[in-house]
């Protein structure tokens, strides 16, 4: 399940007879009794009955008042501004609460060619922050691997979960221990591109749009070139799980030793990802997808690894983006709204339009990712050779075909390709020789 979605699904860990408190769920015990209750959920999507100006109106007073909570604190606080919208709202909202210059703190990559340290500089300039940024290559990388292997509880295959610590560790070195960040605002207001209807040609359109005989005959026309493609082509939750996870399946496949742990990893991938399937139509494609993200991806990837980079550092991560009044909101109001202007988080830009640069409102979607594929290229600060060939751990040694995975392991092309997959595999051997040698 970890390598096809990148974490452990739902209330289950990698740990043996130790589960999860799933999210917005209590656990209560009494007379030995063990009672599992869920206590909220979004129940009304896509129900607002106001006006776009009602509705900008209302929403800045949720995130204000959001901002101002998450402020509150006794000890040292900044803001973790990546340079795009979500944490730059967050930064122009804060800035106007406070009476003194606010922290804020950025990491740039070495190995990515990207505009994010840029922006983050033009708002902190605009809100006169005390602004802090960092650099990151793959030597970087390596080191807080290191470092965070024995601290996690359980791995989680995002490669933002580095930068991330590192820029916590940062903060903290200089007295910050609260960070204030904007997860959440991509699931809320529809940032990703997968919540919108896929370009034709495309393998997701393939998938969702035509019939299983023509996507078969597609997906058979790819498998000999394009085989990756082929598999996306085929299936709708497929198509979802590369953009999700960005587990590589055919090379997946290639590398298990036993087919049956790849049929295991597909049903996880399908147990995980059914509402595609099963969502009424009435929901419509966005907000099917938003609440998809909201109820997986969001828990188990973005706030689990926003929590373990935070906490290694001793750092208090807070996420006002997600206020259950805001998420509340920004579910009840119809397309029209929410993506008013007909762009992803059109009315969230529309509120922050003059309080924000225009080329950050009106730039494509990048994304906090670190640049795995150009880390794991070569082994350089990351060596994927010797720890994926020479230090593998029992579980993955009974796993993984060691032909087939230095096969993939000696071609920087076919690395690229998987990247996201071998990030996933390095970061639970790490981890994992970390817990045998505890």
């Amino acid at each position: 399940k970890y390598l096809g979605l990148g974490y452990a699904p739902g209330a289950e860990t990698v740990w043996h007879g130790v589960s999860k408190l799933p999210p917005a769920h209590y656990l209560w015990i009494e007379d030995g009794r063990v009672i599992l209750q869920k206590y909220w959920s979004v129940s009304s999507i896509g129900d607002w009955r106001g006006s776009v100006e009602a509705a900008e109106e209302q929403l800045e007073a949720l995130l204000r008042d959001a901002v101002r909570l998450q402020l509150r604190s006794d000890v040292p606080l900044g803001v973790f501004l990546s340079g795009g919208l979500d944490s730059s709202a967050i930064v122009a909202l804060a800035a106007e609460q406070l009476s003194q210059p606010l922290r804020t703190f950025t990491i740039s990559f070495d190995d990515k060619e990207s505009l994010d340290a840029e922006f983050a500089k033009q708002v902190a300039r605009r809100y006169a922050t005390a602004h802090t940024e960092i650099a990151m290559g793959p030597l970087q990388a390596a080191v807080a691997m290191d470092e965070l292997a024995p601290l996690m509880d359980e791995p989680v295959a995002d490669s933002a979960l580095l930068p991330a610590y590192a820029l916590s560790k940062a903060a903290r070195e200089i007295g910050i221990k609260v960070l204030l960040n904007g997860a959440g605002g991509d699931e809320i207001f529809g940032g990703y591109r997968r919540h919108w209807a896929p370009r034709m040609g495309s393998p997701t359109w393939a998938a969702e749009r035509l019939p299983k005989p023509m996507r078969r005959a597609i997906a058979s026309a790819w498998s000999t070139f394009q085989p990756e493609r082929a598999i996306r082509a085929s299936d709708p939750i497929f198509a979802w799980v590369a953009g999700v996870s960005g587990v590589n399946l055919h090379t997946a496949r290639g590398i298990l030793r036993d087919p049956c742990d790849y049929a295991r990893m597909v049903e996880a991938v399908r147990e995980e990802f059914q509402a595609l399937e099963t969502c009424p139509a009435r929901l419509g494609y966005a907000h099917t997808r938003m609440n998809l993200d909201l109820q997986t991806y969001l828990p188990n990837d973005i706030l689990a690894l926003t929590d373990k980079a935070t906490m290694a550092a001793s750092v208090e991560g807070r996420v006002p983006l997600i206020d259950h009044r805001l998420v509340e909101f920004a579910f009840s109001l119809p397309v029209r709204i929410n993506f008013v202007g007909h762009k992803p988080k059109g009315l969230l830009k529309r509120l922050m339009s003059g309080r924000l640069p225009a080329g950050l409102l009106n730039r494509q979607k990048e994304g906090f990712s670190a640049p795995d594929a150009a880390w794991l290229k070569v082994d350089q600060g990351i060596d994927l050779t010797g720890e994926l060939l020479d230090a593998r751990t029992p579980i993955l040694d009974s796993m993984l075909n060691p032909k087939a995975l230095a096969a993939l392991l000696s071609t920087p092309e076919r690395r690229r390709q998987s990247a996201s997959m071998l990030f996933a595999l390095y970061l639970f051997n790490r981890w994992h020789r970390a817990q045998l040698a505890a």
